[in-house]
C-alpha cells in the first residue's frame, strides 16, 4: 500500500495546471464521513484466520470511538506534484449507534514538491469538495488509544507504522482479556486505500472513506517455554526452505519491543505484520529469546496472509 505522493518525473518540468480565475488556498477545512468495516475473521483452523472491538459471529469488529483521528492524503488529479494532507478529528456526536459510521473534521494543508522537497503551498480548487479534484485518496485510522510512537508522518504525507509496537500480551489472570481486541484498538495499521466514494456505483449516497482494512494478525499461544521467563519475540519470513531452516528472515524480520512472559510453560500474545512485506508461498517462523535461551516456532509455508484476518498459532517452541 505504498503512498503515491512522490514527485512524478514526467511532471517535474510541466507548468502548473492550476485553474485560472480562482483564488488559491493554502488550507482546506473539511468534514468527511467514514464507514469502518474492519471485522477480522476466525475460521477455526490451525494457522487460521479468525478499536472498540465487538466480538461475535466468529469476528472481532473494530468500531469508531471518541478520540479517534484520520490521517488523510490525496493527490491533486490535474498535477500530481500538489497534494492535500493532514489529520482530522472525529466528531463524537456523529458516531452512529453501532459505531461503524462517523464524521471527521479539520484542516488539510496544500503541499507541493519543489526541487525534490515538499513545501507548504496553495492551489485553486473549483469543486466545493476539494477531494473530488484528487485521487489516490488514503485515510489511516489513528485510534484514540493507539500506543505512543506507533506511527510517524514523513514529509507531510507518508504514514509510517512502527511494527515493533504491534504486540499485545494476554493477561493469563484475566479471563475477559483478549489480546487480539486490544491490539486492534491500540497498535493496528488500518487503512482506507483509494476508496473515497459513494455507496453505490451509480453515485447514490454521499462520498465517504470506505473499505477500511487492517493488517494481518497472528493470535499466538506458544508452549514449550520456561515459566517466569520474559521472551523477546521476532517474526521471520524467508523465501526458500534453506533460509527458513537457518532462521535468516531474509524477506521480513521484525523484533517486537514488548516481551512476553511464560506462565505455566506457555505464553499468549497477538502481533500484526506489514502487509506490504507479505509474499506468496513463503516460509514463516517465530523466534523467542530470553533467559539465555532461544526457541523457534516453525510455522512453515503460507500461500498468503490476508488483510482483515486473524491467524491462530497454537504451537510448541523448540530449541534450535
Amino acid at each position: 500500500m505504498a503512498l503515491g505522493a512522490c514527485s512524478n518525473d514526467d511532471n517535474v518540468a510541466e507548468e502548473s495546471k492550476m485553474p485560472t480565475g480562482q483564488q488559491a488556498v493554502q488550507t482546506v477545512h473539511i468534514t468527511v464521513g467514514a464507514v469502518i468495516d474492519v471485522a477480522v475473521t476466525d475460521d477455526d483452523t490451525e494457522w487460521q484466520t479468525r478499536s472498540d472491538v465487538t466480538i461475535g459471529g466468529g469476528k472481532h469488529t473494530l468500531t469508531f470511538t471518541s478520540g479517534d483521528k484520520l490521517f488523510v492524503f490525496a493527490s491533486v488529479t490535474a498535477n500530481w506534484d500538489y497534494w492535500l494532507s493532514g489529520t482530522l478529528s472525529i466528531v463524537a456526536s456523529s458516531i452512529d449507534a453501532d459505531g461503524k459510521t462517523a464524521s471527521f473534521s479539520g484542516d488539510l494543508k496544500v503541499y507541493h514538491w519543489e526541487d525534490g522537497m515538499p513545501v507548504e503551498s496553495s492551489y485553486a480548487f473549483t469543486d466545493a469538495d476539494p477531494l473530488n479534484e484528487c485521487w489516490k485518496h488514503e485515510a489511516y485510522l489513528i485510534a484514540g488509544d493507539m500506543v505512543e510512537g506507533c506511527y510517524t508522518i514523513r514529509n507531510y504525507w507518508g504514514y509510517e507504522h512502527d511494527y515493533s509496537k504491534s504486540l499485545v500480551e494476554d493477561d493469563p489472570d484475566d479471563e475477559s482479556d483478549d489480546c487480539v481486541s486490544t491490539l486492534m484498538k491500540t497498535a493496528l495499521r488500518v487503512l482506507s486505500n483509494r476508496s473515497y466514494e459513494t455507496e453505490y456505483a451509480g453515485g447514490e449516497g454521499p462520498k465517504m472513506f470506505r473499505v477500511f482494512q487492517g493488517d494481518p494478525i497472528l493470535d499466538c499461544t506458544i508452549s514449550g517455554l520456561t515459566s517466569g521467563t520474559a521472551y523477546t519475540v521476532t517474526l521471520l519470513e524467508d523465501y526458500d526452505e534453506s533460509d527458513y531452516e537457518a532462521h535468516l528472515g531474509d524477506i521480513y524480520s521484525v523484533t517486537y519491543a514488548t516481551p512476553v512472559t511464560a506462565t505455566g510453560g506457555s505464553a499468549r500474545f497477538a502481533i500484526s505484520l506489514n502487509d506490504n512485506e507479505v509474499g506468496w508461498n513463503n516460509y514463516w517462523s517465530l523466534k523467542l529469546e530470553g533467559g539465555g535461551e532461544t526457541r523457534y516456532v516453525m510455522l512453515g509455508q503460507k500461500q498468503v496472509l490476508e488483510l482483515n484476518k486473524v491467524y491462530r498459532v497454537n504451537r510448541s517452541a523448540t530449541a534450535p
